[in-house]
């Protein structure tokens, strides 16, 4: 829950509904971390391929 409101811009009601997608990653990232021994690496390197995923995306799109 915390992930989720990190990531929203606002508290409009549909940023309430894209913190789903939000909630899922804090709980993996979570499950992830408890996982590897508690390491916290592999959640970051994790969050940090998704970030660079989505930069990806965007600039491609905003290209077209």
């Amino acid at each position: 829950f915390l992930f989720a409101t990190l990531h929203m811009h606002s508290w409009a009601l549909s940023e309430w509904v894209t913190a789903i997608s939000y909630i899922a990653g804090g709980l993996l990232l979570s499950l992830l971390y408890l996982r590897k021994d508690k390491n916290i690496w592999y959640p970051i390197a994790l969050h940090c391929c998704n970030n660079i995923i989505a930069f990806v995306i965007t600039i491609f799109s905003i290209s077209q």
